[in-house]
Parts: structure tokens; sequence; C-alpha cells
């Protein structure tokens, strides 16, 4: 995973075509790390993933979960794949998603 700050969203990139729990594991933790030092908007930006593992979905639903109240948590640059999957899981109602990071950083900088 790597990380990068903007406008003071914190983007966090899935770097593995297999979002299985290992690679949701490691997000969550930047992502509460991060939390923890008081960033409260993240965008996850999941372009590079085109398998999602249900213990890795599991992983990410867990995630929203353990962050402070108030933190925000995007996901964006979803594959078709992803798109069908994050529909079926209604993922829709736990994180925003978008098109892209860049509409995703530009929402949470508000």
């Amino acid at each position: 995973m790597d990380g990068a700050t903007d406008g003071g969203v914190h983007a966090l990139s899935a770097t593995t075509r297999l979002l299985d729990r290992a690679a949701a594991e490691r997000l969550r933790d930047d992502l509460l790390q991060a939390a923890g030092r008081g960033a409260r908007a993240f965008v996850l930006d999941l372009g590079a993933v085109e398998v999602f593992d249900p213990i890795g979905l599991s992983v990410l639903l867990m995630t929203r979960r353990e962050v402070p109240a108030g933190v925000r948590i995007a996901i964006a640059a979803l594959r078709p794949p992803g798109q069908t999957v994050a529909r079926a899981m209604r993922l829709h109602e736990v994180f925003d998603i978008f098109a892209d990071v860049r509409a995703a950083t530009l929402e949470l900088s508000r």
C-alpha cells in the first residue's frame, strides 16, 4: 500500500490485483495509524484491484467500524468487476464511492 496526502485527504492505494485479507489488512493498518495521528479523511484507491476476496471485503467493512467518529472514508477507481461487487455488497451504504481519486479527494477536502 502506498499513501499520499492532498489537501488533508489521505490517499491509500491497494497495489495488488487481489484484495485479499492481507491486502485489506495493510490498508486498514495504514488508515488506522493515520487516523490515530488525527487524519479525518481517506480515499482508498482500488484501481489496481481486479479480484475481491470475501474476507478482504469483510476487513474493509470492519475497518469502517474501527475508525473514530467523524472520519470519512471513500472508495475510488473501481474497475467494472469491483463496481459489480460494490453494488452486490451495498458498499455505497458504508463508503462514499467515486469514479476516481481526484473526484473523491475534491469532495472530501470540502
